[in-house]
This record gives C-alpha cells, sequence and structure tokens, in this order.
C-alpha cells in the first residue's frame, strides 16, 4: 500500500512538473517573440535607442528580414509633397548633418526631394537635380545617378557637401514613412531623414 501511494505521490509530481516547464516554455517564447518583433520594427524603422536591441542579438540581419516581412506601405503617401533633409545618421546612429544647426537665410531651401512619374527630383545645394528612381519588392527603392545644373556653390552646408548627398541617395536601398517623416537607408547604414517643406 505505502508503495502504491509513493508511486502515485511520484506521478503526480512528474506531471506538475511537465505542466510548469511547458508553461514557462510558452512564456520565454512568448517574450522572446516580443522582443524579436520590437528589434525588427527598430530595424525597419528610423533608428532609435531600441536599434542597440538588434546590435546586441546575433544577426540585425534576421531582423532586418523580419522587418522585410512587415505589410508594405503605399508609396503614394509621399508623392505629391515636397521633402527636405532634415538630419543624416551614420550607421553607429550619430548625427552627421543637421539642418536645424544652418543659417536658413543661406541654406534654408536646400535638400529638397519630390517623386513624380518615375523621377525624383528637388534642389541640393545649391544646383536643382532630377533622374529616375524605381520601387522594388516591399519596402526597397533605389535612385539612378541624377543630372543637375552646373551652378558654383559659394557656401558649403556643415556636414554634408552636394556631391556627398548625391552619393547616398544612389545607396538607397529601401524607404519607410512614419511619424510625418521620410525615411531613406543606404546599404552603408545611413539614415537620411525628410520632413515636409515648409515654404514660409
Amino acid at each position: 500500500m505505502k508503495v502504491s501511494l509513493f508511486v502515485k505521490s511520484v506521478s503526480f509530481a512528474a506531471v506538475i512538473f511537465a505542466a510548469l516547464f511547458l508553461a514557462g516554455c510558452a512564456t520565454a517564447k512568448s517574450k522572446s517573440g516580443k522582443m524579436s518583433q520590437r528589434c525588427c520594427a527598430s530595424c525597419s524603422c528610423e533608428m532609435s535607442k531600441e536599434s542597440k536591441c538588434c546590435a546586441t542579438m546575433a544577426s540585425c540581419s534576421k531582423m532586418s528580414s523580419c522587418a522585410m516581412k512587415q505589410t508594405s506601405q503605399d508609396f503614394s503617401i509621399v508623392k505629391g509633397k515636397v521633402w527636405q533633409l532634415a538630419q543624416v545618421r551614420d550607421s553607429s546612429g550619430s548625427i552627421t548633418f543637421d539642418s536645424s544647426k544652418l543659417d536658413k537665410t543661406i541654406f534654408g531651401d536646400i535638400y529638397t526631394l519630390e517623386f513624380k512619374d518615375g523621377l525624383a527630383f528637388g534642389k541640393a545645394a545649391p544646383n536643382r537635380y532630377t533622374g529616375p528612381f524605381e520601387l522594388g519588392k516591399g519596402d526597397g527603392i533605389s535612385f539612378k545617378h541624377a543630372a543637375s545644373t552646373m551652378m558654383l556653390g559659394i557656401n558649403t552646408p556643415q556636414g554634408l557637401s552636394e556631391t556627398e548627398y548625391f552619393k547616398l541617395l544612389e545607396k538607397v536601398t529601401r524607404w519607410n514613412f512614419e511619424g510625418n517623416q521620410l525615411s531613406l537607408y543606404t546599404s552603408e547604414g545611413n539614415v537620411l531623414v525628410f520632413q515636409e517643406f515648409d515654404y514660409r
């Protein structure tokens, strides 16, 4: 009788342990999933402090591929508007160009961007430019070499020359629109952040 009760007790304890173990695994998997989703979002969207989460994980490339599977945005949301470059960030997230620090009386209307009929065009610093662009799968986008006027600029914007601006555009591979900002991401990890241009 004692042996039978002991066996039953052991069996019951084993069932309880197994149930608790499976519940723990499910909880861990759920938390891991939430972390992956958050990291995917931060990798696909504008760079933020959360992007460090991706960097500490084994492969941010996997996070990026996860982001690519998200529902694609409609590019028409950025068409018909004039965008102006507000910031450029390097692969570490450091700001290398900040338009808010420029003299608006000199550089108030530089680095603008518009999209129409397969063309991307605007004003650089100081030349006007135009060139073809193509949308790819998901959030993919690419800019071809742009033709521009040949004016000689007297002043160069701090942190970003016209030549550097054109080179960055040609390296862009994807786009994202969030919080009224258009972000363009290059193959080298740079992010060009545009805001809708205020003519006033």
